[in-house]
């Protein structure tokens, strides 16, 4: 039987991920000429029904354990964070700001942080990425606030 364990092990170690290929193959029954090979095909096909059923359960067990850590992240605790920052494209030379409005949860609940609000700016657009970045103050009050919107040390 296999387990979440063993479908997320590589080279004998835990994994992150998991990663099964499948192979079936079969002959068409026209083209078998004999009974011995109808015999092996019909084994085969067995076997492969079966294994298919423990991949099945397997899986079913893997979607309760996804249920189970949605339901942590939904518990986990967290607070907001608002951000503007300034960002250069040098490949075309632009510039934008991202306002950003995240959740960050405690080290606890191991999340990265989640976008509520990201929204961008061209560069030219500057006061209004301020202006949206003050309306989120505004409407989040309590709420940490980053501005990162100076030059950086390699910019002329």
């Amino acid at each position: 039987m296999k387990t979440l364990e063993s479908l997320f092990r590589r080279f004998g170690s835990p994994a992150e991920e998991m990663n099964e290929s499948i192979y079936i193959h079969g002959t068409r029954a026209d083209c078998i000429t004999d009974m011995k090979h109808i015999r092996s095909e019909d084994e085969r096909a067995r076997r492969t029904i079966s294994e298919m059923l423990e991949y099945i359960e397997t899986l079913k067990e893997y979607r309760k354990t996804l249920f189970v850590r949605a339901q942590e992240i939904c518990a986990a605790s967290y607070r907001l964070q608002i951000k503007i920052k300034r960002s250069i494209d040098s490949w075309k030379n632009k510039k934008y700001y991202t306002v950003t409005l995240s959740k960050i949860y405690d080290e606890a609940a191991h999340m990265t942080p989640d976008n509520v609000i990201e929204e961008t700016f061209d560069g030219k657009e500057r006061a209004k990425a301020l202006k949206r970045f003050e309306a989120l103050r505004k409407e989040y009050p309590n709420t940490e606030a980053i501005k990162d919107i100076n030059k950086k040390s390699w910019e002329r």
